[in-house]
């Protein structure tokens, strides 16, 4: 109880630095993706009729320029924390497990290049 009140007491900001770059490189694609998903789901309620097959690649294009652009420009309480807090919850956000997981990837990169060299 007493290590609970001690790692709540970290502020989101702070605790963010001992979220692993992998953690936050997926919310941040699913935010994306989201947003992707969205634009295009507007984009259908414009009611354009007989677009070309070269419109629709470039309006792909656009649609995922968009997402990424507002995806970066989203801050705190954005969609992309609701995802790190269920799949990187704040509880595991502290120096001992930033550091175990860093190790722990560490050892699988090393064991990797050892098979990788035996063959």
């Amino acid at each position: 109880m007493e290590l609970n009140k001690l790692v709540n007491t970290i502020s989101k900001k702070e605790n963010y630095q001992y979220v692993p770059k992998e953690f936050k490189q997926i919310a941040k694609s699913m935010e994306q993706q989201f947003i992707e998903h969205m634009l295009q789901q507007m984009e259908k309620t414009s009611g354009a009729d007989n677009e070309s097959t070269s419109d629709n690649y470039y309006k792909g294009l656009q649609r995922t320029e968009r997402a990424e652009m507002f995806s970066q420009l989203s801050g705190e309480g954005s969609l992309k924390d609701l995802i790190l807090d269920q799949i990187y919850p704040e509880k595991y956000r502290n120096q001992i497990s930033y550091d175990t997981f860093v190790r722990s990837q560490q050892n699988k990169l090393n064991a990797y290049q050892k098979v990788s060299k035996g063959n």
